[in-house]
């Protein structure tokens, strides 16, 4: 990816310290990329593998010793947590699912999404069409820009506050079961009974504008680095038209 911006970066720049400028800002685009994607690696392995993991240490643990009556009830907690889609990882297709209706719950969120990213793509139209400015790429390179930046602020946005909510709900649920043996009240979990096997309306629509979303982007860096490698071999061919021309000349005279 580095490589990439470096290159296009090599071939808008006209002086180092332009060159210099531009991979500083690509780097710092790149950093927060990886970062986010790294940081959302290490938030699944806390928050649902590494609970697990030690959930099936207690249970071979528990397996291999011997058996008796206080560790009866351990056993039966530790598969519970197995079965249930509640406190599992949730990495089965109604879970996949059922992510998705949580971070656009309706039709307000996914309109919220949807204006946004308009908008900003009509933004990249008016200053493609009314500046024309060439090192800022094609009409088409500054519409998907425009678009993207704001569709993934607004969509990262929600998964963050979708995120938080769903912590708070399992935190929830964790005191409940620790008050449920004392009181001997059941509680029942909020929402849907029954996971979703498809996402609804609202997340099949965010669903399938970031699947445009990024097809258009990856044919916009496409075309940003075409048009410019067609600019520099069309200079390159005048350099070397005009050279031969003087050479001409210069022979006649």
């Amino acid at each position: 990816m580095m490589a990439f911006f470096v290159h296009v970066s090599w071939n808008v720049s006209s002086a180092w310290w332009d060159f210099s400028l531009g991979v500083a800002f690509w780097s710092l685009f790149v950093l927060v990329i990886d970062g986010r994607i790294y940081w959302l690696n290490q938030y699944a392995i806390r928050k649902q593998l590494e609970p697990r993991r030690q959930d099936l240490l207690k249970f071979v643990s528990s397996l291999e010793s011997e058996p008796n009556a206080e560790d009866a009830g351990d056993v039966v907690d530790l598969v519970s947590a197995f079965v249930d889609p509640a406190r599992n990882g949730s990495y089965s297709w109604e879970g996949w699912a059922a992510n998705w209706n949580q971070i656009v719950p309706s039709w307000r969120v996914a309109t919220a999404i949807i204006i946004p990213t308009l908008v900003g793509a009509l933004c990249g139209l008016y200053s493609g069409l009314r500046f024309r400015i060439p090192e800022m790429g094609s009409v088409f390179f500054q519409t998907i820009v425009g678009a993207v930046i704001p569709f993934e602020v607004v969509l990262f946005t929600f998964v963050y506050l979708a995120a938080r909510k769903k912590k708070q709900m399992q935190s929830i649920l964790e005191i409940s079961d620790q008050k449920a043996p004392a009181t001997g009240v059941v509680l029942v979990q909020c929402g849907d009974q029954e996971p979703k096997r498809l996402p609804r309306a609202p997340a099949l629509v965010i669903l399938i504008l970031t699947l445009f979303v990024g097809i258009m982007a990856i044919l916009a860096l496409i075309s940003f680095s075409m048009s410019y490698d067609t600019k520099a071999a069309r200079v390159s061919h005048i350099r070397f038209t005009t050279s031969c021309s003087q050479i001409f000349f210069e022979y006649i005279v």
